[in-house]
């Protein structure tokens, strides 16, 4: 017996839990021998980015339920609602650790785009990492910003600044500072340690840290960030989680059109030679003073004339 469905988790009474997805008869007779594997979590979009991800869920979901789980085991799908994206994940989280059972938390965005065993894909990366590494507590693929120079949505932290965005990656698994939450795997452990640690909300806006008694390091590069991810990145490290990235998961991301790993390989050698010249300028500013005049920027996207 299998349990795959789309609802609004809703608390069950009569079995004293909340569940991801809809019971029928069957289940309800033997809820007591099921086990809940994950929470799948579809974030709200618009448009051509709707119509998309639909058409990859019902092809996770198939996949799934031919694949993944058991005769005693279930995956739960829900969407978790409307407004900012912190709101709604944080309300994903809220739910997810309400239930009785769920190892894992899965995030996906619909503007990316997702391959049919996309959620097998991540359990397997993940078992792999934590075997040769100790231990994998959060998850990412690999998919890049809609817009140029379309960079990778993972990070490193350099000097001044804990989220760089990372131009050259491997293509095994690697460490990272922090990552997007488009396709993103959290271990049940990370989101009940910052609930009950560091009594916050697992995500949301960085505003939120200001009046609480947090390190430095996360007051100093808080105020400028304007996403729900960087806090729970923060939120995550403070608590000693460690966050992966497996390159060999790559996804799409849509606007009108994919954005895709292509895309960023034509704009990085351009990268490249923003930041060289940038490091050249900071140099010859320590060196002699301010430079008189200033290189164009080499991914300054001109305006053709009509």
């Amino acid at each position: 017996m299998r349990l795959v469905g789309l609802s609004q988790p809703e608390p069950t009474a009569d079995l004293g839990r909340t569940v991801g997805a809809v019971l029928n008869t069957a289940q309800l007779a033997e809820s007591a021998t099921q086990r809940v594997l994950g929470t799948i979590c579809p974030m709200t979009g618009l448009g051509t980015q709707i119509t998309r991800f639909f058409w990859d869920f019902s092809t996770i979901q198939m996949w799934n339920r031919e694949n993944l789980v058991t005769d005693e085991e279930t995956l739960c799908y829900h969407q978790p609602g409307f407004g900012f994206a912190s709101q709604v994940r944080n309300s994903a989280c809220e739910k997810f650790l309400a239930s009785d059972g769920g190892d894992w938390l899965l995030f996906l965005d619909t503007d990316n785009v997702f391959p049919c065993d996309i959620v097998g894909r991540m359990l397997a990366s993940q078992k792999e990492i934590a075997e040769q590494h100790g231990s994998c507590d959060i998850l990412t693929a690999l998919y890049f910003k809609k817009w140029p120079p379309f960079e990778p949505l993972i990070y490193h932290e350099v000097p001044g600044n804990p989220f760089a965005h990372l131009i050259d990656y491997p293509e095994e698994p690697l460490r990272v500072s922090g990552c997007g939450g488009g396709c993103l795997m959290i271990q049940r452990p990370v989101l009940e340690g910052i609930v009950a640690e560091l009594r916050i909300a697992p995500v949301g806006w960085l505003g939120a840290l200001h009046n609480r008694p947090t390190p430095e390091y996360v007051e100093r590069y808080s105020r400028n960030f304007t996403t729900e991810d960087f806090p729970f990145n923060l939120r995550a490290a403070m608590l000693g989680f460690e966050t992966w990235c497996d390159p060999r998961i790559k996804l799409g991301h849509m606007t009108m059109a994919e954005i895709t790993e292509a895309d960023f390989f034509l704009f990085r050698e351009k990268i490249r030679a923003r930041d060289a010249e940038k490091a050249e300028a900071e140099k010859q500013f320590q060196d002699t003073g301010p430079l008189t005049t200033q290189a164009a920027d080499p991914l300054t996207v001109e305006t053709p004339v009509v």
